[in-house]
């Protein structure tokens, strides 16, 4: 039996539906947090997912506290362009794999 991929997000506006309806063909996946500076649309997602919501431990407003207090394999990060480069680095330097959309650095 393989482990699950625990996944955080990096970025939840509206591009964060179409990422969740393609994970769920995944079974290997596990969402496990949400980050975003509108907690409120962090947390919407991670209800939508049926993700318990709790400030702090599955929903950040920072992405770097929710790199800081979950257990991650892997980020996917739908940010604003102009903070990829910055958080694509930090999640690789803690030994994260990285889903980006385009651009990677600006």
């Amino acid at each position: 039996m393989s482990r699950k991929v625990r996944l955080g997000f990096i970025g939840a506006g509206s591009i964060t539906g179409m990422h969740l309806r393609n994970l769920r063909e995944v079974k290997e996946a596990k969402i496990v947090a949400f980050s975003d500076p509108n907690v409120d649309s962090a947390k919407r997602w991670a209800q939508e997912i049926g993700l318990t919501v709790k400030e702090g431990k599955t929903v950040f407003a920072d992405w770097r506290q929710m790199l800081d207090r979950v257990d991650l394999d892997a980020v996917i990060i739908l940010s604003p362009h102009s903070f990829h480069c910055e958080q694509i680095v930090t999640a690789l330097e803690r030994g994260l794999h990285v889903l980006t959309e385009k651009p990677m650095g600006g």
